[in-house]
């Protein structure tokens, strides 16, 4: 995961400043559901979760973590269910929360930018490998034609 960021301290700068709302949640706790409205992400302090989509299980996260933070930059529904697995102390932040955070721990915004692109490309990898794996499947289909991404030549010239 990302380079070592120290959630411990802004754990203790929540419960100090009481930002946030800090929580503990026993083994088999559903911390949120997949569809559900979301304005909030959680710091997993301690313990360990499953996050499952589609009620399959796609990551285990143990803490120190990050959880649900996408649901601070887009206004759209929870994209996963996160379960506890183990005794786990949690601090639910709104999006004025995290402000008020990184106010005073500006390295946490990149952490969470960090993380993001790191889960981002740890699914598209995995997204690549199953496709892979499908086209391997039909020795008949063809060599897929591989074509590079980027702007066209038209959008360059609006930059």
């Amino acid at each position: 995961m990302s380079a070592p960021f120290d959630l411990d301290a802004v754990v203790a700068l929540c419960a100090e400043k009481s930002i946030g709302d800090l929580s503990f949640a026993p083994p088999n706790r559903v911390v949120f559901n997949e569809g559900d409205n979301a304005d909030t992400m959680f710091l997993l302090a301690h313990g360990h979760v499953e996050v499952n989509v589609r009620r399959h299980a796609v990551s285990f996260l143990q803490g120190p973590a990050i959880v649900g933070e996408m649901a601070l930059f887009e206004n759209a529904p929870r994209s996963a269910t996160v379960i506890t697995l183990a005794d786990c102390r949690l601090v639910e932040l709104t999006l004025d929360d995290f402000n008020a955070l990184t106010a005073r721990i500006p390295g946490l915004t990149g952490f969470v930018v960090r993380t993001i692109a790191e889960r981002l490309r740890r699914t598209t990898r995995y997204y690549a490998d199953m496709l892979e794996f499908s086209v391997g499947m039909n020795d008949d289909a063809p060599e897929p034609t591989r074509k590079p991404l980027g702007l066209s030549s038209q959008t360059r010239k609006a930059y």
